[in-house]
């Protein structure tokens, strides 16, 4: 059956000086839907071509004033060229930027170009045009850059101010997963991965395996992302608004995939590549009402999402360590179903007749829908032997071996959230909230093939029941111990959060702030079906010292629930079948170590201490620190047993006047986890309990994670009459240790030795450097020369990739994909002409 689609996104460590991007950036696209606010990329953000200081900055008064949080303000700009005025009161100004540029070193690491485009060559960086009539209040703004790369990009808006807006954009980005893949099948980005005509499926050689990989050159796998939209926001009176959009987003590409023939200890996996092939369409309608106090919000959201793909089917080489009666030719993976999703929300704000109040109610609804057509258990064909007889597999390979035809799969979710302020007193602020919850699935599909009548599937095509009978999928009611997951868990949340938040200023320069909160979730089926968590916080902020701003809080989390249940699923297995013979008298093996606790639903205990001082050293200079510890412990002797972490953060920041800025940062990060557990011996009882028969305490161990990280870096900006000079570095290093203990060589391999053991594995370091520089020269007052250099150094040591010469590690097909280490080069001459 084809899995949900699971968003992620990657994250981007770094430190960005603050920089203005362009004349109008402040009036292009501000009412774009989210995930749609791309006004730039790497090359655009690196120029400014006709922004300078205000020689008058902020205040005629006061020439360094301060954010309430005792911080500077960042110096204000100023437009060189005049605004052009034309015909019936328009005025409008722009520029374009372009030039050419070159890159040395390696250039064709997947970390150099991860999400952005640095190919060398000519590119028109930036170019803008915006306009505005004061008198009728009509306005149009238009942003473009890198038109024929992968991370080009266009905004443009049109509208009168009180009016009406109208906004379209299209944009793209490419994530590189890798640049030196090596797979050894032909059709990459497809949805059939087929060997070359010199391998024949299921009865390839080794020799002739490390042949074709010996041929095979190098692959790019990356997928590109292009998404474009249209918004319309139209003010129908002085208090009600009407806003549209509609957006489609392209992905198209190829990424790493795991593909099994059977578990490793008895057989062969492959990695292989992932077809991407992905439309959405995004689509929102909002109807906004703003009175002089009452405040309201009606919305619709729908998303359809469609794959061209609906499986990955692959050629199996037919390595394996053994004879096995049955060598799985293919193998079919579902991918990603196409799916739809709907949401309605209203949202009321009104004020209360007394203690200034005002009360927030809000409800939403929602409701997604997957009904893709099933898939056959198997798409091959041949007799495997079972413990009771034979399997067909002429009857597991077409849809009527399925108890249904379609997913039939849905998910509904109802939250309802209202929340009270009131000001009681003049310094004292009271919040008062409540959210409920509830979310279900319908998803109830049985493993039943009316064609023989069994219950359960075919296990990896096959490949695994191949290897071992027992371990076919298939449940046989006259072998003790056929326990088989045979239906989908349908699975359900309710929650429950009671919030509630005091304010109290002592002065008006300190002010203390008091939370708990109080969240009850039942999850269904789940190891702890009622988690309650209890939360309480004290902050702290003052700016009573006359040189510094100061804050600090503590938060306290307590994790408690119902009874711990280590097996809650004997309902989806065919163990709850009548007629079912369990493996003992007394029962079945157990599901797992029964004091082994999930660290997502576990009882813990959570301290939280952060602090911060922002210093005043002087009219205009700042300087920051901030610190942050975590404590975690889950009472848990089995499972993640605790957790901690620690950050601190400092940042010196000196603007010594309109034309000089200089910032410096740096901060360092540790984390350790410490989980223990217990190698079980195989099935021998039905005990779960530590020391037990199935788990004894001699296969114990214990291992403990830690990271920590160093950065560091700074800016320099400065300009004078003609010339401009930014300077941006960042250096960071990390380092993740792993070390272990055992009582004997039971916990992981009797044939492994202490010595060979040891007690922990190498260290993984990971250090970069970034340098960013660019001078700029004012030619004219239309016209300027910006030269541009960029410096990326990464280096990383994993022993993972220590010997990994071929793609080919014993029985088992990789991609042969390692992270390159990498200095990289890049210069760019852009002339930018204003008009």
């Amino acid at each position: 059956m084809r899995g949900h689609v699971t968003k992620f996104a990657s994250p981007i460590v770094g430190m960005v000086f603050v920089a203005v991007l362009g004349p109008c950036s402040g009036a292009v696209a501000q009412i774009l839907p989210p995930g749609s606010k791309q006004q730039g990329n790497s090359d655009s953000h690196a120029t400014a071509p006709w922004w300078a200081p205000h020689p008058d900055g902020l205040s005629f008064i006061n020439p360094s004033p301060r954010t309430p949080s005792g911080f500077l303000y960042g110096m204000p700009r100023n437009w060189s060229p005049q605004t052009r005025t034309g015909d019936q009161g328009w005025q409008w100004h722009g520029f374009i930027e372009a030039g050419a540029r070159i890159t040395s070193g390696t250039t064709d690491a997947q970390g150099f170009g991860e999400y952005a485009d640095r190919s060398q060559g000519p590119s028109i960086s930036r170019a803008v045009i915006s306009g505005q009539n004061r008198s009728t209040g009509q306005f149009f703004n238009l942003v473009a850059g890198s038109p024929h790369r992968d991370d080009g990009y266009v905004t443009a808006s049109m509208g009168r101010t009180g009016h009406y807006e109208v906004t379209g954009f299209f944009q793209s980005l490419r994530h590189v997963f890798a640049t030196n893949a090596k797979p050894v099948w032909d059709g990459v980005g497809t949805g059939h991965l087929r060997l070359p005509n010199d391998l024949m499926p299921g009865i390839a050689s080794r020799d002739q395996l490390l042949g074709v990989l010996g041929e095979t050159s190098p692959t790019r796998l990356s997928l590109k992302r292009e998404k474009g939209g249209l918004v319309a926001r139209l003010s129908l009176t002085k208090q009600l608004a009407a806003e549209a959009s509609v957006q489609h987003e392209w992905r198209k590409g190829s990424r790493p995939f795991g593909t099994g023939f059977a578990f490793p200890t008895f057989g062969q996996t492959l990695e292989t590549v992932e077809p991407i092939d992905y439309q959405t369409t995004d689509f929102r309608l909002a109807l906004d009402y703003t009175g002089q106090t009452v405040a309201a919000r009606l919305q619709y959201h729908g998303s359809l999402f469609r794959n061209a793909n609906t499986a990955l089917t692959v050629e199996n080489p037919g390595l394996s360590p053994f004879l096995p009666n049955f060598t799985a030719p293919l193998a079919r993976q579902a991918l990603p179903p196409d799916n739809r999703y709907h949401m309605i929300s209203a949202d009321l704000s009104a004020p209360l007749s007394f203690w200034n109040g005002r009360v927030t109610v809000a409800a939403h609804y929602s409701t997604a829908r997957q009904d893709e057509d099933l898939l056959p258990p198997t798409i091959n064909q041949g007799v495997l032997p079972l413990p009771g007889g034979l399997l067909d597999l002429s009857l597991w390979n077409t849809t009527g071996a399925l108890s249904q035809t379609t997913t039939a799969a849905k998910r509904d979710r109802l939250t309802l959230n209202s929340k009270l302020l009131l000001v009681p007193a003049r310094r004292l602020r009271v919040t008062l909230a409540l959210n409920l919850q509830d979310e279900s699935y319908d998803t109830n599909y049985m493993a039943f093939n009316p064609l023989t009548g069994q219950h359960g599937y075919i296990a990896l095509d096959g490949g695994l029941g191949g290897v071992m009978p027992r371990l076919s999928g298939l449940y046989t009611p006259d072998s003790p111990g056929s326990r088989v997951r045979f239906r989908n868990m349908p699975f359900t949340k309710d929650r429950l959060k009671i919030a509630a938040q005091a304010d109290y200023r002592f002065t008006h320069k300190t002010k203390l702030t008091m939370k708990a909160s109080y969240v009850e979730e039942t999850r269904r089926p789940r190891e702890v079906e009622t988690t309650r968590d209890t939360v309480l916080s004290l902050g702290v902020s003052t700016r009573a010292v006359r040189f510094a701003t100061a804050r600090l809080s503590y938060r306290y989390t307590n994790r408690s629930g119902t009874p711990y249940i280590s097996n809650p699923y004997e309902a989806f297995y065919t163990s709850s079948l009548d007629g079912y013979l369990p493996l003992y008298d007394d029962g079945d093996s157990p599901h797992t170590l029964s004091s082994f606790r999930k660290f997502d639903l576990a009882a813990h205990h959570l301290h939280v201490l952060k602090g911060q001082v922002n210093f005043i050293l002087a009219p205009t200079v700042d300087f920051a620190v901030s610190a942050t510890l975590s404590r975690q412990d889950y009472r848990a002797d089995f499972g993640l047993r605790d957790s901690k972490s620690s950050k601190l953060n400092a940042e010196l920041t000196w603007q010594s006047g309109p034309r000089t800025s200089l910032y410096a940062f740096a901060s360092y990060d540790s984390a350790n986890r410490n989980v223990a557990s217990i190698r079980d011996v195989g099935p021998n009882s039905t005990d779960g309990t530590a020391g037990g028969t199935n788990y004894p305490l001699a296969n114990a161990w214990s291992a403990t994670q830690g990271e920590k990280g160093w950065a560091f870096g700074g800016g320099y900006q400065r300009q004078m009459d003609d010339w401009t000079l930014d300077l941006t570095y960042m250096f960071s290093r990390n380092r993740s240790r792993l070390d272990y203990g055992y009582a004997s060589t039971g916990a992981f391999d009797g044939r492994v030795s202490v010595e060979v053991a040891g007690t922990g594995l190498p260290d993984q370091t990971f250090l970069m450097h970034h340098l960013n520089a660019r001078l700029g020269y004012r030619i004219s007052d239309h016209m300027r020369l910006n030269l541009r250099y960029r410096l990326e150094h990464e280096a990383l040591d994993d022993y993972h990739y220590s010997g990994f010469t071929s793609p080919l590690v014993g029985n088992d097909i990789y991609l042969g994909i390692q992270p390159a280490n990498f200095t990289a080069h890049l210069i760019g001459l852009y002339v930018a002409i204003g008009y």
